[in-house]
């Protein structure tokens, strides 16, 4: 079994060859048990590598270093060093502002990439631990993949396969109010657990005993920050918090939770509490109640896949003969389930086209930045080329030329990993709070201590960039080099024309990356979805309140001049939708499709146009109990061939409704734009609905709302008034993608500060050897225009080579990003033009100022020596 290419590499760069051997076995069993468990090649090598290095804690593990230099006197090396890179300071600051730029970036991205990738893997058990999730894409009946499952599967699997060994069940509760004395807040983050989530996961309690917590069905456990909000400093056990009518007792707090899992909770009360909701026609015994999250334990050296077959066999005990055939249970991997591709509303997911872009910039732009601190170091060295050759005159020999030039630019990497180093934990608390959102783990500190792997690497690279000035310097004979005459490294020229055009090309690749990004997440927050959401507010009332008092509360909104009209909705346009089988008296078997309940005038008040047929209404006595509105899509997926074909006939919503179709709506989006839209039904609610929209005329909106809480005070005195925008709540859907684009907007402008830096040491370099050319031709009558030109022309060149090359690449790469939306912005072909402009437009400038200095300098000056 083959390791790795770059393990093997580490093995023979970094370690001695007796303990390599040993090293290497440990490796293959770690990758065997990962392709036993079916874990993804990436992270394999990924985590392969991080294990090889992370052996270099031990020194007797070190390769011992072949002798290259001779013996010198450091303390004396090192003065020259400094004193050397003090010398040139304009050049000092480049070098170290360029590194430092590069080596915190390389920080925050592992970083980053640590958090994504570790979703969960924090449980000792995660390889053992799966989610049950249903399947109908493997029968081909229709593309739900649903990341849930009925309430009795997790006892069912427990008591029927002797593999699983335990089971914990998580149901969200939905916003409730919770209070505690005079305190009341609208809580989203409620779930109910099984009592054996200790037992399957490592979550553990600050305050209470795990195994007693959770007996009784008034218990309820807390997160730090929850207890803190209601409690203060004060112990919250035994204290009792009210959810709407229902009392608890606080019988735990948990430790803190590591912010990388897929769940995240604040408040949890046992399973067994959990009452089926009012107007559901189901039973906790209904394996069709697809709305649990269901993980099992499996027994040790248990295979996934060799249970995976014996629930085919599971679905014919448990279900109905006709849906043997309609779908499977599948096994998700814990570990796989923040960047798997079943995703549920309820729960954190992540994006591997995110990582992938996120992870492909970053390595782009340090690759960029190498280039440029290897260009720079060339540039400096130029400089001292007399020095060089004094020094070679009076009988240097080679290795201390090397090893002195080797050391100032490893002096310097240092340096600037010490400034990386103090800047990272500022950077990000400048990031998280600029962009609201959470970059790296929460226990910044102990990643700190994963972050010695910088160290090597930062001395690569200075070695790297000081290698090859010393070669170009040790190549130069002794009387060119007193004449400053520097000759080129081999392959010199065309290697520095390749480095360019490579610059050039990650430039303008990330830069028309850039401008993608940003017009598709404009493109999210500005495309029309099929209803006015500008003067939208949506007001939280809990269910049975608003069941009561609607009416009342209606004509108290509408008394505000400012408010035009009153609806109930059934969420709030964000994907929250049940699923469920509906035919119609045409359709031979039914089909998935999304359900939504709304009250009288919703569509009205949302601006939501009617293709046929009319919305719900209080005139038709049968609306609330039989009238079933059906949106375009609905209409096509059931067989239709137009609107006005589907109207007036007979339709079945599973077991929640037998009625007639009597509208057809136009296609709105009832979801996000990372989802097309679906079939939809709609109909007049049976349970409980708690969203308000308020539809409102533009202006200042402080007084609106002040005088909708007065009224709201007036009413409800001891229930929190919860009021939101639309356009802001929808705006939250694509939060992660907002800082996606954030981050990458900062590489950009990073890469053309880098690049600025790259395109200075370079022309520094060209300059430096032509600078005698130039001045005569300024003897001979040469204008700043025409030397202007003739320093600019080859940049020109390259940019143009690189914007040919980029594009191709550059357009597959940002077709297989947008890949990831349903709604996606055309790519033009202006982007990659006005990015390869721009660049030239920077060149031109670098190319400018240097052209303006040359030519202020006297020709005598630099003709003196010939």
């Amino acid at each position: 079994m083959k390791l790795p290419k770059l393990v093997r590499f580490c093995l023979r760069l970094f370690f001695r060859a007796s303990e390599r051997d040993a090293i290497s076995g440990d490796l293959e069993e770690e990758l065997l048990e990962r392709q036993q468990l079916g874990r993804n090649k990436i992270t394999t090598d990924l985590y392969l590598l991080k294990t090889t290095l992370l052996f270099l804690r031990y020194p007797y593990t070190w390769k011992k270093p072949k002798r290259t230099l001779p013996m010198m006197n450091l303390k004396n090396s090192l003065k020259t060093a400094w004193r050397n890179l003090k010398k040139d300071r304009r050049s000092f600051v480049l070098n170290s502002t360029s590194l430092t730029v590069g080596l915190l970036i390389a920080m925050i991205v592992y970083l980053v990439l640590h958090r994504e990738l570790t979703y969960d893997r924090w449980h000792s058990k995660t390889d053992r631990i799966f989610r049950v999730t249903y399947d109908e894409t493997v029968t081909g009946r229709s593309d739900r993949h649903l990341a849930t499952v009925g309430p009795p599967m997790g006892p069912a699997l427990a008591q029927d396969f002797d593999q699983v060994e335990n089971y914990v069940r998580f149901r969200h509760g939905h916003t409730r109010v919770v209070s505690y004395d005079n305190s009341n807040y609208y809580e989203d983050r409620i779930f109910y657990i099984d009592s054996t989530l200790f037992s399957v996961f490592d979550y553990d309690l600050q305050l209470g005993n795990p195994k007693t917590a959770m007996q009784n069905p008034d218990a309820i456990l807390l997160t730090q920050a929850t207890a803190k909000k209601y409690f203060g400093d004060s112990n919250p056990l035994g204290k009792v918090l009210k959810i709407g009518e229902e009392s608890f007792q606080v019988t735990g707090v948990f430790e803190e939770i590591p912010s990388n899992t897929h769940i995240q909770f604040d408040l949890v009360i046992p399973f067994h509490a959990f009452r089926v909701p009012f107007g559901y026609p189901v039973t906790l015994n209904d394996f069709g109640w697809i709305s649990f999250h269901t993980y099992v334990l499996l027994r040790e050296g248990v295979n996934p896949a060799n249970l995976e077959e014996p629930l085919v066999g599971f679905i014919k005990t448990h279900w109905e003969e006709g849906r043997w055939d309609s779908f499977r249970f599948k096994l998700q991997p814990l570990a796989e389930i923040y960047l798997g591709e079943v995703q549920n509303e309820v729960v954190e997911s992540g994006n591997w086209n995110n990582i992938y872009a996120f992870a492909i910039t970053a390595f782009l732009l340090l690759t960029l930045i190498v280039f440029n601190y290897t260009n720079l170091a060339v540039a400096g060295s130029l400089s001292r080329s007399r020095e060089v050759g004094v020094r070679k005159a009076l009988g240097a020999s080679k290795a201390s030329i090397r090893g002195q030039f080797l050391l100032e630019s490893m002096l310097l990497a240092l340096i600037a990993l010490a400034a990386a180093v103090v800047l990272l934990v500022p950077t990000l608390q400048l990031a998280e709070s600029s962009l609201n959102a959470s970059i790296a783990q929460s226990d910044l500190k102990a990643l700190m201590g994963e972050l010695w792997f910088m160290l090597p690497a930062a001395l690569i690279i200075g070695a790297l960039a000081g290698w090859y000035p010393a070669l170009i310097m040790l190549r130069t004979k002794t009387i060119k080099a007193l004449n400053n005459q520097v000759t080129h490294a081999p392959g010199g020229l065309s290697l520095r024309k390749v480095l360019v055009t490579l610059q050039f090309m990650i430039t303008i690749g990330l830069l028309v990356g850039s401008l993608v990004v940003l017009q598709q997440v404009n493109y999210l927050r500005e495309k029309d979805l099929g209803f006015d959401k500008s003067a939208l507010a949506v007001l939280r009332v809990p269910g049975q309140t608003l069941l009561d008092e609607f009416g009342t509360l209606k004509q108290d909104l509408l008394a505000n001049p400012r408010v035009e009209d009153v609806a109930i909705g059934g969420g709030r346009m964000d994907g929250d939708n049940g699923n469920v089988p509906v035919s119609t008296e045409d359709m031979d078997e039914p089909i998935p499709m999304s359900i939504d309940a709304v009250g009288y005038g919703f569509f009205s008040t949302l601006g939501i146009k009617l293709v046929a047929g009319r919305e719900l209404s209080r005139s038709f006595a049968t609306d609330s109990a039989h009238a079933i509105i059906v949106n375009e899509s609905a209409v096509k997926a059931m067989g239709y061939t137009s609107p006005e074909e589907a109207l007036g006939r007979s339709i079945q919503v599973g077991d929640l409704r037998t009625g007639k179709i009597v509208g057809i709506a136009s296609d709105f989006h009832h979801a996000s734009l990372h989802e097309k839209i679906g079939p939809l039904a709609i109909m007049y609610p049976r349970t409980y609905l708690e969203d308000v929209y308020l539809r409102i005329t533009p202006g200042n909106l402080l007084p609106l709302v002040q005088g909708l809480e007065a009224t709201w005070k007036n009413r409800f005195a001891s229930l929190p008034f919860d009021l939101i925008f639309l356009e802001d709540h929808l705006n939250q859907l694509y939060i992660k993608d907002q800082v996606f684009a954030r981050l990458f907007q900062v590489l950009t402008a990073l890469t053309i500060l880098i690049a600025c830096f790259g395109l200075y040491a370079l022309i520094s370099l060209i300059t430096s050897h032509r600078t005698k050319e130039i001045s005569v031709r300024k003897v001979l009558g040469a204008s700043l225009n025409s030397l202007l030109l003739q320093l600019f022309e080859p940049f020109a060149w390259y940019i143009l080579i690189a914007a040919v090359i980029v594009s191709p690449i550059a357009y597959f790469l940002l077709t297989t990003w947008l890949d990831n939306y349903a709604y996606t912005i055309d790519l033009s072909l202006i982007w990659f033009v006005a990015s390869a402009l721009l660049i030239l437009a920077v060149a031109f400038i670098a190319t400018a100022s240097h052209s303006h200095r040359i030519s202020r300098i006297n020709p005598a000056r630099t003709l003196r020596s010939e």
